[in-house]
């Protein structure tokens, strides 16, 4: 009787470790599909416009681009939705002239990009 609890508890193990490696596989496709699905890239950049490419494969909604510069959150002029391999010109009202780095966040990652920002001229 012995050996059959120990063999009991083996399979028991198994079975446990197997279905939390298939939990971690859903979890970790989800995630990974959802955080590759909507990379960008900075096209050019002007002073205070910046142009942002949608290198991925669903649409970037107006909220969910975030442009910082030198680490403070610069206002978006122009919010605007960008289609899956498509760009669009973004511009921005920054609080710091010269030479910054400009720092754009999507849903999937982040670009950095030094630029000369000059105070708008009114």
């Amino acid at each position: 009787m012995k050996g059959i609890s120990g063999i009991i508890a083996t399979i028991l193990l198994v079975l446990i470790a197997i279905s939390l490696v298939g939990v971690a596989y859903v979890f970790f496709s989800g995630m990974i599909g959802g955080r590759t699905s909507k990379p960008i890239s900075i096209a050019a950049s002007d002073g205070n416009t910046v142009v942002i490419s949608n290198d991925g494969t669903e649409a970037i909604s107006s909220g969910e681009i975030k442009i910082f510069v030198n680490g403070q959150e610069a206002t978006i002029l122009n919010p605007q939705a960008i289609q899956p391999h498509e760009s669009a010109a973004l511009k921005f009202l920054s609080t710091q002239f010269g030479s910054v780095k400009l720092t754009i966040v999507s849903p999937s990652n982040s670009v950095n990009y030094p630029v000369v920002i000059n105070p708008i001229k009114i």
